[in-house]
């Protein structure tokens, strides 16, 4: 088991070409993926981690990961395609990560627009999408992902104790992060490639399969006015559908959405 967790000696040859770097301890896998990109790393260049020591998420929030117990880690991508699409990638590493839960057997899990993954009303999950640009057109992308593996929630802050979860918590045993991001990786693998050959259809209507917003009660804000309605559907440009309140459908790409409740999802380019 204990080879299995580890991240250091990982073998991809049984996929596409995979570029593998582990470092026992970064600032964060995206910043450094990002430097590689810039330096010429080539496609399906992956950066993982066993410890993130100002490790991001979305709106330069901080991700915080027990050192040595989940995984960090982010793919570098060289895709011909405007930069208008980028984001989609946030949603495809969505659906690779449920699809990898689902042959793990791991139940109740769904995900939240555009890139965090819950089990029940709990975080497993976050995808952070960055890019660099050639003009209009996409020099390379990088899709980082932090999945809560083997921390329990007692080891997180007293803040965010409440809101996380992990395999580990929801399983009542320790899980093979080795094992897992090379599932992880395969299923990325297999999307990324579908993307590029099928475009953004057969990727939209999984994500959907996987997603509970549908007639979720939101409010979100429009020109700086308060606006509510329902979460309704997910259009070609992966942007949120809602049906206001007042009448009509919005499509949201930017900006902050929240639930009722309060809960805040982060927007496309918020």
């Amino acid at each position: 088991m204990k080879e299995a967790d580890d991240l250091s000696g990982l073998d991809f040859s049984s996929l596409a070409p995979v570029h593998y770097h582990y470092y026992p301890r970064l600032e964060s896998t995206n910043q450094t993926a990002m430097a590689m990109g810039r330096q010429g790393a080539p496609q399906f260049t992956l950066v993982a981690t066993d410890e993130q020591t100002h490790g991001r998420g979305r709106g330069q929030r901080q991700w915080v990961a027990p050192a040595g117990k989940n995984l960090s880690f982010s793919i570098l991508l060289r895709p011909q395609l405007p930069m208008m699409q980028v984001q989609l990638f946030t949603l495809l590493a969505g659906v690779a990560l449920a699809e990898t839960l689902d042959e793990w057997g791991v139940s109740g899990h769904h995900l939240k627009w555009p890139n965090d993954l819950y089990i029940g009303s709990r975080k497993l999950a976050g995808i952070l999408t960055e890019a660099s640009s050639i003009g209009s057109q996409v020099s390379f992308l990088v899709v980082g992902v932090g999945v809560n593996v083997n921390a329990l929630p007692s080891e997180y802050p007293p803040e965010l104790q409440g809101r996380v979860t992990s395999l580990a918590w929801e399983s009542g045993q320790s899980q093979p992060r080795g094992l897992l991001l090379k599932s992880l990786v395969s299923h990325f693998d297999r999307w990324q490639q579908d993307f590029l050959e099928a475009g953004f259809g057969p990727l939209r209507e999984r994500w959907l399969h996987h997603w509970q917003g549908r007639g979720q009660p939101l409010r979100f804000y429009q020109d700086g006015v308060e606006n509510t309605g329902v979460g309704v559907d997910l259009d070609e440009q992966g942007r949120l559908v809602v049906e206001r309140s007042q009448g009509g459908r919005l499509a949201i790409a930017s900006g902050e959405v929240f639930t009722m409740e309060g809960e805040k999802y982060h927007a496309l380019g918020g």
